[in-house]
C-alpha cells in the first residue's frame, strides 16, 4: 500500500510539473503573438472593433467590481485585438491554442481575485493603456502596453502560489 501511495505521489508531483511547463509555454507563446498584434491592430481596428475592445474592457472591470473574476472578459478583450489585426493567420494560431490560452488566464484570473484587487485594478490599469494606444492609432506604444502586460502578469504568475 505504501508503494501505491508514492507512486500516486510521484504521478500528481509529475502532473503538476507539466501543467507549469505548459502554462510557461502559452505565457511565452502569447507575448510573441500579442505583443506584435496589438501593433497591427493599431494599424488596422475599424471603429466597431475598438468599441467591442473597450466594451470589452468595462465588461472586465464591472465584472470585477461586483466581485467577479472575469475570466471570460479578459479573454474577450485579448481574443478582439487578435481580430482586430485582420490577419487570419493570428486568427487561426489564437483558435489553435485557445484551449490553452483560456486556462491561462483563468489561472491567472483566479490567482488574482485570490491574492488582493491590486492585481485587479492593476490589470484595468494596463488594458486601458492598451486601449489608450490602440485608439490612437500609436503602434510602438501599444507594443510596449501589451508587453509590459503581458510581463507584469508573468511576474505576478511566478512569484506567488498557484
Amino acid at each position: 500500500k505504501e508503494h501505491n501511495s508514492s507512486d500516486l505521489l510521484e504521478t500528481v508531483t509529475q502532473q503538476l510539473k507539466m501543467q507549469k511547463q505548459t502554462l510557461q509555454e502559452v505565457l511565452e507563446f502569447r507575448r510573441g503573438i500579442e505583443v506584435e498584434a496589438v501593433a497591427l491592430a493599431a494599424q488596422r481596428a475599424t471603429e466597431e472593433q475598438l468599441q467591442a475592445i473597450e466594451n470589452a474592457h468595462r465588461e472586465l472591470i464591472e465584472t470585477n467590481n461586483n466581485g467577479g473574476v472575469g475570466i471570460e472578459e479578459d479573454y474577450r478583450f485579448h481574443y478582439l485585438i487578435i481580430l482586430a489585426t485582420g490577419n487570419s493567420f493570428y486568427e487561426t494560431m489564437f483558435d489553435v491554442i485557445a484551449p490553452h490560452y483560456f486556462e491561462a488566464i483563468k489561472i491567472s484570473k483566479i490567482q488574482s481575485h485570490r491574492l488582493s484587487n491590486h492585481y485587479l485594478q492593476e490589470a484595468h490599469t494596463e488594458h486601458q493603456a492598451i486601449l489608450n494606444a490602440l485608439k490612437s492609432n500609436d503602434e510602438e506604444t501599444a507594443r510596449i502596453a501589451m508587453r509590459n502586460h503581458l510581463l507584469n502578469n508573468e511576474t505576478k504568475i511566478w512569484s506567488n502560489d498557484l
